[in-house]
């Protein structure tokens, strides 16, 4: 990235509210988008996906850096062909990855979750 890092928001997933992942200026303008792309589209593909995501996710967070990953853009068919045009047709999008310079310096809050006795049956 050149000059300053512009801060990247989160993605948020709650629906009442939150920064959420706005366009425009001082917003996404300084991310970085990664294609993760497979020559075929099978299991073997979609696992060696799954690890280099894996890997980038970990380097990433090393670094210091904001990840959020972006799988819906490969199951919409529409914008799943247009990332194979934009590959020049070599291959297909599994995932992509919107990188950038975290909004804050606080960490993530947590998932929710529900309690196991909802989800887990004996």
């Amino acid at each position: 990235m050149s000059g300053t890092p512009r801060k990247i928001p989160l993605r948020s997933f709650f629906p009442e509210g939150g920064e959420g992942l706005l366009p425009g200026p001082g917003h996404d303008g300084g991310a970085r988008y990664l294609v993760l792309w497979t020559r075929d589209d099978e299991p073997t593909d979609w696992l060696a996906a799954g690890e280099a995501m894996s890997s980038a996710l970990l380097e990433t967070t090393a670094a210091g850096l904001a990840v959020s990953p972006m799988t819906d853009v490969v199951e919409v068919p529409a914008s799943r062909a247009l990332l194979h045009r934009l590959l020049d047709n070599l291959g297909e999008a599994q995932a992509a990855l919107r990188i950038g310079v975290p909004a804050t310096d606080d960490s993530a809050p947590d998932t929710p979750r529900r309690p196991a006795g909802e989800v887990i049956e004996r």
